[in-house]
């Protein structure tokens, strides 16, 4: 019994179980009556198995990590009033890899800046406006 073709589910779950309570592969093997070969090959497959935590790293990388969006957000709040492709070459001055317009508009977006800022509008035209503050004036 003991070669990999010869072990059920139920026993390389074993297998795992008491490699993740800390003995070696040789105390396992002596333990369990398997080969090292099986332990080994059963070891090196459960790491190569994608688990649930792995689901992290699929889909698009982010080119503009948590570091990269304090400086980002750093730049943006120093220089207000610059446009979007000085913040874009104040950001790519200190950095190895640059980043492109459109991941610097992504990034921005994900932080909640955007360009469109609200305008001030007034609500009375300016000859209104001047007749109301002079009749708020007499009264």
């Amino acid at each position: 019994m003991g070669k990999i073709r010869d072990l059920s589910h139920f026993d390389s779950g074993m297998i795992v179980g008491a490699r993740y309570g800390g003995p070696s592969i040789s105390e396992i093997a002596d333990l369990l009556g398997f080969l090292r070969t099986s332990i080994e090959f059963i070891e090196d497959d459960t790491h190569t198995q994608k688990s649930s935590s792995e689901g992290q790293f699929c889909g698009r990388k982010h080119l503009v990590n948590e570091r990269g969006q304090r400086r980002m957000a750093r730049h943006v709040q120093d220089h207000r009033k610059t446009i979007n492709t000085q913040i874009t070459i104040l950001y790519n001055s200190g950095m190895q890899k640059g980043i492109s317009e459109c991941i610097k508009r992504r990034a921005l977006k994900q932080m909640d800046y955007s360009c469109r800022r609200p305008h001030r509008v007034t609500l009375l035209p300016a000859k209104n406006r001047k007749t109301s503050l002079q009749w708020a004036r007499y009264q």
